[in-house]
């Protein structure tokens, strides 16, 4: 055992000794350092000269914002987005710890896991910055053992980007202020010819877990649900947008760079790997959109031309702002649209065999038809089966797969070219030349109690149906948080007589091929007068109510419609009970005179269900004219037994 110790001794002895005569690597660098050129000591002491951990770029990247107590803190929530535990609130930290992985050896048990392979956008531009130099490998993701960021890139090969806007869709809450996402486009083929449908669509949208309505609101308001970057086809987005919900598709080339189109896909692998928090007036489609083209082409600065509540279509405006950086706009209508333009498009006699088809759905009024015509009436019937029966298409044992086979089928046996349809922008439609989305208006006038009186809105979205129908929805009305204050001039008295949450409206001309019931909503506090209230009172609840609504000419410029109307609203001040309910007809007109002129009357009754409040009949009737894009004049005139309004209005958007 003594000899054993004693060769213990020794063999130790000699293995210290030629440990300590080993050279002695400095603590703070990384593994493999001499493979790149500077080294990491000089690189950091180059990213701290330079500082780089307040380059614009750099914050832009890690979604870095100021908060209200000035420190930074990144928008994305998932903490996979960052390699330092601190990274979210530091990032000098997170540079840092980023450019020290670029000397480490790559990850061996999961590679796609690799900084280098989760951070490309990141590290490019901390090779670039410090003017990095080394192994081929090491220079590039696509180099590394990244297969799925290979793979990625290969699907992509992103050549340009489109900025693309679906256009207004009132039917869900989550998409009535319209929804953005980029096109990622191929590269045209030798002829120049380019097929969009084979393109990617990237979206930002929130993981919705709930499906009751008032917590999907409540918590869509309040960031609980967490928002994520999807990559699809896009012919998966034009038979969500364009086919099932009817949406057009507005695309807008964006003038970038080869090196900014390459950097926006880098990016968009970072962020797609990740989450963050959805918040449907701030942090939505709309805004991380631009923060993820900012991040990408620095140069343009398009967060900062929109308001901290962001709405789909002033990103347009913003994109559209920048000289120079929308090279082209493109329209693909819904597929309404084509249906209609085709059915117009059609002889007298063409039309009438349709309707004789859309009755019975049975091809042999078609079959009856010379070979030119059942090609026009087949074309128009494939349209129409898409329209009737959008969501049951995928499924071959439906009624509407099995009619639209059938079409197929005859359309097939004949041999003739279908006539090309050439579809018609509507460049009134186009949404980057609507007016700004929030209002201020400031009216003169006497109030319900014959006094002078001023009157002060604000609203902070976005339309009603008034306003220059350029670049919205006709018939359509979508307001968001509105307030409306009068100063009672000689009794020296001011007060908010009405808060809306939210106003929508949607009415919808009864046609042929539309049927659709017309109605609104409205949820705030309004202000009751004596008759309802023991004195004035200000009341919360809703009022609702829904009909039908028709053109009265060709031109359908002039607009009928008929409603059953209800409210309820609460509080303690009403006459006899603390609440008001009533319900009651009311009948409407909406009138274009010429391009720049609007006017609206409506005549309601509402009755009371609680005998001491008093019965409301109203008569309003309002005269808009639209000065230019942001300036209106208006005039507005309110009836009701024993009183009446009068007021001029000039309205400013902005």
């Amino acid at each position: 055992m003594t000899k054993m110790k004693v060769l213990l001794t020794i063999f130790l002895s000699i293995f210290l000794i030629s440990a300590l005569s080993l050279p002695q690597a400095k603590a703070q660098e990384p593994l493999e350092h001499k493979s790149w050129s500077p080294s990491y000591s000089e690189s950091l002491k180059k990213a701290g000269e330079l500082n780089l951990a307040n380059d614009r770029q750099w914050l832009l990247l890690g979604h870095y914002k100021k908060s209200f107590w000035g420190k930074w803190k990144s928008d994305v929530t998932d903490p996979s987005f960052f390699i330092n535990k601190n990274g979210n609130t530091d990032p000098s930290a997170e540079l840092e710890t980023l450019l020290a992985s670029l000397w480490a050896p790559q990850k061996t048990e999961d590679p796609d896991q690799d900084p280098r392979c989760r951070f490309p956008a990141k590290l490019l531009w901390l090779k670039t910055k410090l003017n990095l130099q080394g192994p081929a490998e090491k220079n590039d993701p696509a180099l590394l053992q990244c297969a799925m960021y290979k793979r990625y890139r290969d699907v992509i090969k992103a050549h340009s980007l489109s900025f693309v806007f679906s256009s207004y869709y009132a039917n869900s809450p989550g998409s009535a202020f319209g929804h953005t996402f980029f096109r990622i486009n191929k590269k045209p083929n030798s002829n120049g010819v380019r097929s969009e449908l084979l393109d990617h669509g990237v979206g930002y949208a929130a993981q919705v877990t709930v499906s009751n309505p008032a917590l999907y609101a409540i918590f869509g308001l309040i960031g609980v649900f967490n928002g994520v970057f999807t990559n699809l086809p896009y012919y998966y987005k034009v038979r969500e947008y364009n086919d099932f919900e009817s949406r057009d598709l507005w695309s807008y080339d964006l003038n970038l760079t080869p090196e900014e189109v390459d950097m926006v896909v880098r990016h968009l692998w970072e962020v797609g790997n990740s989450y963050f928090a959805y918040y449907f007036f701030t942090q939505n489609c709309a805004y991380h959109m631009l923060t993820v083209l900012e991040a990408a082409a620095p140069r343009y600065h398009l967060s900062e031309r929109v308001p901290f509540y962001v709405i789909p279509a002033d990103t347009i405006k913003a994109i559209n702002e920048e000289p120079g950086f929308v090279t082209n706009v493109n329209f693909r209508p819904a597929l309404r649209k084509i249906f209609i333009q085709r059915y117009n498009e059609l002889s007298t006699s063409e039309q009438n065999a349709f309707r004789t088809y859309m009755n019975t759905l049975e091809l042999q009024v078609i079959k009856n038809q010379p070979k030119e015509t059942q090609v026009s009436l087949l074309d128009t019937a494939l349209d129409y089966m898409d329209i009737v029966y959008p969501e049951n298409m995928l499924d071959p044992t439906s009624v509407g797969s099995k009619k639209k086979s059938e079409v197929l089928q005859m359309r097939a046996a004949i041999p003739v070219i279908s006539k090309q349809l050439i579809p018609q922008l509507p460049e009134s439609e186009r949404p980057d030349l609507g007016h700004d989305s929030a209002r201020a208006s400031l009216a003169y006038g006497s109030n319900y109690l014959g006094n002078e009186a001023l009157e002060v809105e604000l609203r902070f979205a976005m339309h009603d149906l008034l306003d220059s129908h350029l670049g919205y929805p006709e018939y359509s009305q979508l307001e968001f948080f509105s307030l409306k204050g009068q100063h009672d001039v000689k009794m020296n008295q001011a007060r908010l007589d009405q808060f809306d949450f939210f106003r929508v409206a949607a009415l919808n001309p009864l046609s042929l091929f539309q049927n659709k019931p017309s109605w609104r909503i409205n949820i705030g506090a309004s202000r009751f007068k004596q008759g309802a209230c023991k004195t004035e009172c200000l009341a919360a609840g809703m009022h609702l109510g829904i009909g039908y609504a028709k053109h009265l000419d060709a031109p359908e410029s002039l607009l009928v419609y008929a409603l059953i109307e209800g409210e309820a609203y609460g509080d303690v001040h009403f006459n006899d009970k603390p609440y008001k309910l009533a319900a009651g007809p009311t009948f409407g007109l909406l009138a274009k005179i010429g391009d720049r002129l609007k006017w609206s009357t409506e005549i309601s009754y509402l009755g009371q269900a609680v005998e001491a409040q008093s019965d409301e009949n109203t008569m309003s009737s309002e005269l808009r004219y639209h000065i230019d894009r942001n300036w209106n004049l208006g005039l507005r005139y309110k009836h009701q037994i024993h009183s009446s309004e009068r007021f001029a209005t000039i309205y400013r958007f902005f």
